[in-house]
């Protein structure tokens, strides 16, 4: 009998992307239909997976509104896909998605009309929760989430990382969450770039630096941003916690529908 270790976010992988423009549907099929099994789902260790969609009002409620260092362009990055992996398992996870994708390509089944924004590999770093019973981070992708809010922190001048990583925990995201229908904020930390990735692929701007937060958002993400997210900078700074990189909402996408 196989013996399962107990259920434990460990790490995730987390693709910041952009169609062509003229293969906005097409790549929307093909991610939502194939890649996101073949790619993540499939692969031993593979927790769950979703994808995320930002229209164009939802695009342009981002933060800054001009250039960021995630996606260059605010109005860049349609796509968010999330992926998390159990604690433990990466190695064997990335092993099998790097050969996947190499036969894929190898049989011409990539999809090459789409950029990579912001596509990594990152280590759970935490999660804080609103409620102390909510939804744990390892249901997060499975709980279907309306909405959520991506929010790229850096360190602030002088600040180390795990410095960043506790004024998060343990001062912005309880109060960012409280009283909001933001349920539950997971913490990720850049890692580097494995072996098994394509050259073309480069080591993550940001590696020691950067912390990614994901914010589960209850019902329409619309609703939520003005009273909760909208000047997120500054909310985060008042706790010590960063300066922020970019933060973006998404809808979740409806599989099936494209």
């Amino acid at each position: 009998m196989a013996d399962v270790p107990p259920v434990e976010l460990g790490h995730a992988l987390v693709g910041f992307l952009e169609p062509h423009a003229g293969h906005e549907r097409a790549f929307h099929r093909w991610y939502a239909r194939d890649h996101l099994y073949r790619a993540g789902v499939c692969a031993p260790g593979t927790l769950a997976a979703r994808l995320w969609i930002a229209p164009p009002d939802l695009r342009a409620l981002r933060e800054p509104r001009g250039a960021n260092p995630i996606g260059g362009d605010a109005a860049r990055g349609t796509h968010l896909s999330t992926f998390w992996v159990q604690q433990g398992a990466l190695d064997e996870q990335q092993r099998f998605v790097a050969a996947s994708m190499e036969a894929q390509r190898a049989r011409g089944e990539s999809f090459p009309h789409r950029d990579h924004l912001f596509t990594h590999r990152y280590r759970h770093a935490g999660s804080v929760r609103r409620d102390p019973d909510g939804v744990p981070p390892e249901l997060a992708l499975d709980h279907r989430y309306a909405g959520l809010v991506a929010a790229w922190v850096d360190c602030a001048p002088g600040q180390p990382l795990a410095g960043l990583e506790s004024a998060l925990r343990e001062r912005a995201l309880p109060a960012l969450l409280a009283g909001s229908p933001a349920e539950l904020a997971v913490v990720l930390a850049l890692m580097p770039k494995p072996p098994e990735w394509p050259a073309d692929f480069p080591e993550p701007p940001g590696l020691g630096q950067r912390l990614l937060v994901l914010c589960f958002v209850a019902g329409d993400v619309r609703d939520a941003w003005p009273a909760h997210f909208a000047g997120l900078a500054s909310r985060l700074a008042a706790h010590g916690a960063g300066t922020l990189a970019l933060a973006a909402p998404f809808d979740a996408d409806v599989p099936g529908v494209d």
